[in-house]
């Protein structure tokens, strides 16, 4: 494709917004014309670029419960020629991280940031409704409550002393528990200038000031003024490298990838991390290995452009049957393909190279192991669609950390709790200990006891948005 036509084909896709809490979206339109999303999750922006839309906004993001925007992916996204701005929240706080790579950051809160007057996350972090309000939020971010008392003080309302205090008492909240009457009855309760208290009670409606809502409309309009004036795509100086981490994190990112069989890959691979494998390691990375081995011997025969005679064919495919046992059948394509993989792999045997995850489906299928694995990973896959396609947290579910530890390494395995928990999450192929915890959730849920009458469905309300 020539640039002319590259530039034409990106012209026809609308900016993308992602946006919650910090500004109503019918607001939002009216300054911006793009394709609005809810809160980022990780994952969402590198699809979003996938369609390589001219400009990326990140406004609201979310963290904790649920995992937050990569890095990796704004970096991508703009070395494929996406700008990407950030604004309010999570983008203000991504655009301060990301600033020197090309994001560009807009508006006080991002400056703020960018030049250290705020370090911790919290200072943007709401609690909201669910996506039925409109992630309308009920709590009161510090930034605004800062910016507040910043205008009480220039109006006089409240001195800089008991400004500061009351800043010093918001911080001290629990950031769902910041409102301003939490706030001005804590400071009551401290004994905090009676007077003054009372005179900014009486002054807030005036006063208050949404500095992460101002924000986020100065975000909308420089990408409005910007793309009117011809947004030229993108360009940096960097690479993104092409890691092994990154390029899982792709695959899980990707929507459901699926094999043959129709069975979700993501949810597969997770199985056979959970699964006991070879000693010191696990299924999935005795399964990886082999697929690394597949891969390059392939690659192998292609460049010494082996070609097996059809009777190896034919007894490949033989020996494939009968590996394959009382497993599905495959279809006559798939099975023709295999068997003349596996004929070309016996031409090669002695050229072992390291290879690639991609051909782990293939030998999964080839092992046997498909079947088995996928019927589990596809009763988990239904279990988070029940659950609003999202897990609870071990404590939404009533799990105790160390109880779930316990019952999965006794209970599944037969095995004590392993002295480095975080060792074997590695081990077995998990990104972190964190995504082996939400995986022991989702197992724990797939296989409940006889007792077991709590009640696990996720509560949307409450999550934390930036």
């Amino acid at each position: 494709m020539n640039r002319d036509a590259a530039v034409d084909r990106r012209n026809a896709v609308p900016p993308v917004v992602f946006l919650g809490p910090t500004l109503p979206v019918a607001e939002a339109r009216a300054v911006l014309e793009a394709d609005y999303r809810p809160p980022a999750a990780q994952g969402d922006l590198y699809r979003a670029a996938l369609d390589r839309p001219p400009a990326i906004c990140l406004v609201d993001g979310y963290f904790s419960r649920v995992p937050a925007v990569w890095h990796k992916e704004v970096l991508w996204a703009m070395q494929q020629g996406v700008h990407v701005f950030g604004s309010s929240s999570m983008g203000a706080l991504r655009a301060a991280e990301l600033d020197t790579f090309g994001m560009v950051g807009v508006g006080r809160v991002y400056e703020a940031y960018r030049d250290g007057e705020l370090e911790a996350d919290d200072e943007v972090a709401v609690a909201h409704g669910p996506a039925e309000s409109g992630y309308r939020a009920v709590s009161d971010a510090l930034v605004n409550i800062r910016a507040t008392l910043g205008a009480a003080v220039a109006d006089g309302a409240v001195s800089a002393k008991v400004a500061g205090e009351l800043v010093e008492v918001a911080r001290g909240l629990f950031y769902p528990d910041r409102s301003y009457p939490q706030l001005l009855e804590a400071a009551a309760a401290r004994g905090i200038d009676p007077a003054e208290i009372s005179e900014l009670r009486s002054r807030l409606p005036e006063l208050r000031v949404d500095r992460k809502r101002l924000d986020a409309l100065e975000l909308l309009r420089t990408v409005d003024e910007r793309l009117r004036a011809g947004l030229e795509p993108k360009d940096v100086e960097y690479s993104v490298a092409d890691s092994q981490v990154w390029a899982r994190a792709r695959a899980l990112s990707g929507g459901a990838r699926t094999g043959d069989d129709g069975a979700d890959f993501a949810q597969v691979t997770e199985e056979l991390r959970l699964l006991p494998g070879r000693p010191q390691t696990s299924a999935y990375r005795a399964a990886y290995k082999e697929a690394l081995l597949r891969h390059l011997m392939l690659a192998e025969a292609d460049r010494a452009r082996l070609t097996p005679a059809p009777e190896e064919v034919e007894a490949a495919g033989e020996r494939l049957l009968t590996a394959l046992g009382g497993s599905a059948a495959p279809s006559a394509a798939v099975l023709d393909r295999w068997a003349r993989e596996q004929a070309r792999l016996r031409l090669v045997e002695a050229r072992h190279y390291t290879a690639t995850l991609s051909r782990l489906p293939d030998h999964l299928h080839v092992s046997g192991l498909r079947s088995e694995v996928a019927e589990a990973a596809a009763h988990k896959s239904r279990l988070v669609a029940e659950r609003l396609g999202r897990l609870p947290s071990a404590a939404e579910a009533g799990f105790d950390e160390e109880e779930l530890l316990r019952w999965f390494f006794h209970e599944r395995r037969g095995e004590p709790v392993p002295a480095d928990v975080a060792a074997h999450a590695r081990a077995a192929g998990f990104g972190s200990t964190e995504e082996f915890r939400r995986a022991l959730v989702l197992d724990r849920l797939a296989h409940p006891s006889e007792n077991d009458t709590r009640d696990h469905t996720p509560d949307h309300d409450g999550e934390r948005p930036r």
